[in-house]
Protein backbone atom coordinates (compact mmCIF):
# COMPACT_ATOMS: atom_id res chain seq x y z
CA UNK A 1 0.00 0.00 0.00
CA UNK A 2 1.72 3.38 -0.96
CA UNK A 3 2.67 5.45 2.43
CA UNK A 4 0.52 8.42 1.44
CA UNK A 5 -2.76 6.28 1.72
CA UNK A 6 -0.91 4.59 4.98
CA UNK A 7 -0.54 7.75 6.59
CA UNK A 8 -3.69 8.96 5.63
CA UNK A 9 -5.66 5.94 7.26
CA UNK A 10 -3.61 6.20 10.32
CA UNK A 11 -4.42 10.27 10.64
CA UNK A 12 -8.18 9.25 10.35
CA UNK A 13 -8.16 6.89 12.92
CA UNK A 14 -5.95 8.85 15.49
CA UNK A 15 -6.80 12.78 14.74
CA UNK A 16 -9.47 15.32 13.75
CA UNK A 17 -11.01 15.08 10.04
CA UNK A 18 -9.04 18.68 9.28
CA UNK A 19 -6.01 16.83 10.14
CA UNK A 20 -6.82 13.72 8.27
CA UNK A 21 -7.58 15.92 5.18
CA UNK A 22 -3.93 17.58 6.02
CA UNK A 23 -2.25 14.33 5.46
CA UNK A 24 -3.81 13.98 2.03
CA UNK A 25 -3.85 16.90 0.67
CA UNK A 26 -0.35 18.65 1.74
CA UNK A 27 1.95 16.21 0.40
CA UNK A 28 -0.08 16.09 -3.32
CA UNK A 29 0.25 20.04 -2.73
CA UNK A 30 3.90 19.82 -2.32
CA UNK A 31 4.35 17.56 -5.63
CA UNK A 32 2.48 20.76 -7.44
CA UNK A 33 4.36 23.55 -6.16
CA UNK A 34 7.78 21.73 -7.18
CA UNK A 35 6.35 20.70 -10.71
CA UNK A 36 4.49 23.82 -11.29
CA UNK A 37 5.99 26.59 -9.37
CA UNK A 38 2.92 27.39 -7.26
CA UNK A 39 2.84 28.16 -3.66
CA UNK A 40 -0.18 25.85 -2.76
CA UNK A 41 1.30 23.84 0.13
CA UNK A 42 1.77 27.58 2.41
CA UNK A 43 -2.28 28.24 1.50
CA UNK A 44 -3.45 30.27 4.15
CA UNK A 45 -7.06 29.35 3.24
CA UNK A 46 -6.19 25.45 3.63
CA UNK A 47 -4.90 26.41 6.97
CA UNK A 48 -8.02 28.24 8.16
CA UNK A 49 -10.42 24.95 6.88
CA UNK A 50 -8.14 22.69 8.46
CA UNK A 51 -8.77 24.73 11.82
CA UNK A 52 -12.41 25.14 10.77
CA UNK A 53 -12.93 20.94 10.51
CA UNK A 54 -10.96 20.47 13.66
CA UNK A 55 -13.19 22.88 15.64
CA UNK A 56 -16.49 21.21 14.24
CA UNK A 57 -14.91 17.26 15.29
CA UNK A 58 -13.92 18.77 18.54
CA UNK A 59 -17.18 20.25 20.33
CA UNK A 60 -15.32 21.13 23.46
CA UNK A 61 -12.74 23.24 22.14
CA UNK A 62 -15.93 24.74 19.66
CA UNK A 63 -18.19 26.00 22.76
CA UNK A 64 -14.91 27.09 24.80
CA UNK A 65 -14.00 29.61 21.93
CA UNK A 66 -17.69 30.83 21.49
Amino acid sequence: MPTIITRAITAAQQQRYGDAVHEIAHPIATVLDHTLGTALAQCGGCAERRERWNIQADPDKAAKEA
